[in-house]
């Protein structure tokens, strides 16, 4: 995967993953690390998208703070890796781009992704055709063709 698709949001989005992966001492980065640094983003999509669905994004915290809990720690500083999970996300969240014509991988591309993990559904039970409704009409008929398309989202949302 190339990391020159992701938009800067969804670039910041790994970067806190592991950020938080490591702030916890997991040695496993998994897609429930992706969902906290979603939901944590500043400017970011995902909360507003659940705000506007009625879904308090603080109680969907509070779920991941659970699940992230249950990970197990490491000690010593070892090096992170990518679980199988992460990788599927990843994988699912280009695929999601795709169908949306999209050129870049952004946050909402990721958050669809993480809607479509079974791991993800059992917890959450966010419904992503919902979502998708959503994301459309804050989208309208635009598309992601470069690094920063969520500030557009927020312009056209404002007005």
């Amino acid at each position: 995967m190339d990391p020159n698709r992701f938009t800067t949001k969804a670039a910041e989005a790994i970067q806190a993953t592991m950020q938080i992966a490591g702030r916890m001492s997991h040695q496993a980065i998994t897609p429930w690390h992706m969902l906290m640094a979603l939901l944590d983003q500043t400017g970011g999509i995902v909360p507003t998208l659940l705000q506007k669905m009625e879904i308090s994004p603080d109680q969907i915290k509070e779920k991941v703070s659970l699940e992230l809990n249950k990970l197990p720690q490491t000690s010593g500083g070892a090096q992170g890796y990518a679980t199988p999970d992460f990788k599927k996300l990843l994988d699912l969240a280009e695929s999601e781009a795709g169908k949306l014509h999209d050129e870049y991988i952004s946050s909402d591309h990721l958050f669809l992704a993480l809607l479509s993990l079974e791991m993800i559904q059992k917890v959450i039970q966010v419904d992503k055709s919902q979502v998708l409704e959503v994301l459309k009409k804050m989208r309208g008929n635009q598309r992601v063709t470069d690094r920063d398309p969520e500030g557009k989202y927020e312009v056209l949302d404002k007005y």
